[in-house]
């Protein structure tokens, strides 16, 4: 017994090549993603340009990839909103720990301070 694929009611038509986007859709966004990142440590692009991309592509997602009567279109439309989790993760991670750094900079910066002012000699 073969299996055949079902439309659902109000589904688009799956093309072959919205089924292919479908299918390698995880890939793809992360072959994104990385590429985004490896440009924001290599360029002079810069963490907030990104955030402010993702912001945009997730809000053209939102408005428009949703709703797109094309199922190729829809992939399309999550594959570049899924595509910049990896970038904005990174830029609050690095954020994150650049602050860590000038915490942790300050702090030592104090100890030293203190032996300084309090030596007995």
């Amino acid at each position: 017994m073969s299996s055949y694929p079902v439309i659902e009611h109000g589904e688009p038509a799956r093309g072959r090549t919205g089924r292919w986007l479908l299918e390698n859709r995880f890939r793809i966004a992360l072959l994104i993603g990385t590429a985004e990142i490896v440009a924001i440590i290599f360029t002079d692009f810069t963490k907030w340009g990104a955030l402010l991309l993702a912001g945009v592509i997730f809000a053209l997602y939102v408005y428009a990839g949703r709703k797109a009567g094309s199922w190729t279109m829809r992939q399309f439309f999550w594959i570049a909103a899924a595509s910049q989790i990896l970038p904005v993760v990174f830029a609050i991670l690095a954020f994150f720990i650049a602050l860590l750094a000038v915490v942790a900079i300050v702090a030592l910066l104090g100890i030293v301070l203190f032996m300084l002012l309090f030596d007995r000699r």
